[in-house]
């Protein structure tokens, strides 16, 4: 196991419960521009909403994107990279001296971004585009480009027509990402192991009398003081002999009584950001 105990003194070392190493945030970012120079690519753009199934910005600035906020990175070939996210109209922020926190970020631009708000969509793809056009991008590569807004990818492209080639990057990115380093294998394991720990957990808690959502929001307190960050409790209960599927929060409110079934799927990340999953069937009684 690895140590994550919080001894740093920097902001950037102080505030993140598990950072990954700098040496592999540089092993990643050499293996992508050695990757590029082949694809002759000037830069690639990333963008994330979420920390579930959005894991790219992660991988590549160890920040991830939550809640449904857009944060989107340009990464160059020969530069540090650019970042935009939620935060004021005309906000900046330059970290060409480096930042403990922003690794590899040359500067970030705030911008105040909704998904849910239709007429705030062409705000990040404004930003990007004008840092590609600054940094004289000629070929660009869209990376996750099937989870992009529109909006976003169509900005982009109204602003490079002419100018700048837009090209499909996901394949040759992902081929790339899915080759784990031996911190990688660490932190997986890590992660696997949390979810043990979890459903160990939730076996000495569980009793009749608790409604579904007192089990799941017990597990997920105990998962996020683990170095767990996000992640879904999947979990319903049911008489044996009935059905008892994996439900959302929303449909939690059953009372647990003695005899009961109770499917459970813990599905959340450990350490470092990676995901692993167990699913298992509790019985308040004796099994059938």
């Amino acid at each position: 196991m690895l140590d994550r105990r919080n001894t740093a003194n920097s902001f950037g070392d102080m505030r993140v419960a598990t950072r990954i190493s700098n040496e592999e945030l540089a092993r990643r970012a050499a293996a992508l521009r050695n990757a590029m120079k082949a694809q002759q690519l000037d830069a690639l753009v990333f963008q994330s909403q979420n920390d579930w199934l959005g894991g790219y910005v992660k991988w590549l600035t160890d920040l991830p994107a939550q809640n449904g906020y857009p944060r989107s990175v340009v990464f160059y070939a020969d530069a540090p990279m650019t970042v935009v996210e939620m935060g004021a109209f005309g906000a900046q922020r330059d970290y060409a001296n480096g930042d403990a926190l922003h690794r590899g970020v040359g500067n970030w631009h705030g911008s105040p971004s909704f998904l849910a708000v239709n007429y705030t969509h062409g705000y990040d793809g404004d930003l990007v585009a004008a840092a590609l056009r600054q940094h004289g991008a000629r070929r660009v590569g869209l990376v996750g480009l099937g989870a992009m807004p529109h909006r976003f990818v169509q900005v982009i492209g109204d602003a490079c027509a002419g100018k700048t080639i837009l090209e499909d990057a996901t394949d040759f990115v992902d081929a790339i990402k899915a080759v784990k380093s031996t911190e990688e294998i660490a932190l997986i394991k890590q992660a696997a192991h949390l979810q043990d720990e979890v459903f160990a957990e939730v076996l000495r808690i569980i009793r009749p009398g608790l409604r579904d959502i007192d089990v799941t929001t017990h597990a997920q307190a105990f998962a996020q003081t683990h170095d767990s960050e996000q992640g879904i409790f999947l979990c319903g209960s049911a008489p044996l002999g009935q059905r008892a599927s994996f439900l959302g929060r929303h449909m939690q409110n059953r009372m647990l009584a003695t005899g009961d079934h109770l499917s459970l799927l813990i599905e959340i990340n450990g350490p470092g950001g990676f995901y692993t999953e167990i699913a298992r069937t509790i019985v308040l009684g004796r099994a059938s």
